[in-house]
């Protein structure tokens, strides 16, 4: 923390990240706090980051830290370690081709499992969380604390639990599609994934259309989702509908695995 006369100015906050991540926020009362005491903080920080071991530090896209204090981090040795884009598209243009998609599937590729495709209880946070983080990737805790939430203020007859989809094959999680509404008329993608193993088989369009038919009953005209470089089926699809980026925010990320070894190598 950065106190000045008893009064904390700003503050630079760690968190786990995976198992060897760790993410950076920045916050501050004001700019101008933000700008006197972000560069010894981000200093102070990577320190930490490297007495707990972690491989890597990186900050959220559309965080404070991202997108006040670039210069700072590129000083301290962070880079852009991906883009992640915001889209906002009319429901239905993502529904019908979903659906078209479905259908065409269905035609030419014979799926290798049949999942059952319901929506999430209680047992399945667990192993979307899990899914989430090796299929996907990003800060999984603090989407999947957002989604708990939601999840236990609702009730078993809440219509929003139909937008909270798993496909269970086996007693094991092979896919989900899970958002919310983040108004009445628009809904947020939280995520959407499948099984690596089972990226081309039709049950995923199958449970996407399943979400989007869900969600348009739920009253939403409107879907917006954000997708990382390391998303680029999800952005390809975008494309492919005519969708372009609303906002582009960086992820800095810096390599303290290298930074040890160079240290050791003396490079």
């Amino acid at each position: 923390m950065a106190v000045s006369e008893g009064r904390v100015e700003a503050a630079a906050m760690l968190a786990s990240r995976g198992r060897t991540g760790i993410s950076l926020e920045l916050a501050a009362v004001s700019d101008e706090a933000g700008a006197r005491w972000g560069r010894s903080l981000i200093g102070v920080a990577v320190s930490e980051a490297e007495a707990w071991g972690g491989d890597f530090l990186e900050t959220e896209p559309g965080s404070q830290a991202s997108s006040c204090h670039a210069p700072g981090l590129e000083e301290a040795g962070f880079s852009i370690h991906e883009t992640v884009d915001d889209f906002n598209i009319e429901l239905a243009a993502l529904l019908g081709p979903t659906r078209a998609l479905r259908d065409r599937m269905k035609g030419l590729v014979a799926s290798r499992i049949r999942p059952e495709i319901i929506e999430v209880d209680a047992r399945h946070i667990d192993a979307v969380a899990t899914a989430w983080s090796l299929w996907i990737g990003g800060n999984v805790g603090r989407s999947i604390e957002r989604m708990r939430s939601r999840f236990n203020a609702s009730s078993a007859a809440d219509p929003l639990r139909r937008l909270q989809l798993v496909a269970v094959a086996d007693d094991a999680v092979v896919g989900f599609a899970c958002g919310h509404l983040a108004s009445p008329t628009v809904l947020h993608i939280d995520a959407e994934a499948v099984d690596p193993a089972h990226r081309l088989d039709p049950f995923f369009m199958t449970l996407k259309t399943r979400f989007y038919e869900n969600a348009a009953e739920a009253g939403a005209e409107r879907a917006t989702f954000t997708a990382g470089s390391g998303q680029p089926d999800t952005r390809t699809l975008a494309r492919r509908f005519g969708v372009e980026p609303v906002r582009s925010r960086p992820r800095f990320r810096l390599d303290l695995a290298r930074r040890r070894e160079n240290r050791a190598t003396g490079g």
